[in-house]
């Protein structure tokens, strides 16, 4: 697994702080619920950088 390469996401500080807490209640409740549009908004830009 040495070859494997690594890729870095960059994130504005808004976006880490809404996925940390969505990813936090995921771990509560094994559910990803989105329960405002910043959250959505969050989930597209982590597709795009992916």
């Amino acid at each position: 697994m040495s070859n494997q390469k690594k890729i870095t996401i960059e994130l504005m500080t808004d976006e880490a702080l809404v996925l940390f807490d969505l990813l936090g209640r995921y771990s509560d409740n094994d559910k990803i619920e989105i329960e405002d549009q910043a959250e959505q908004r969050a989930l597209w830009n982590l597709e795009c950088e992916l």
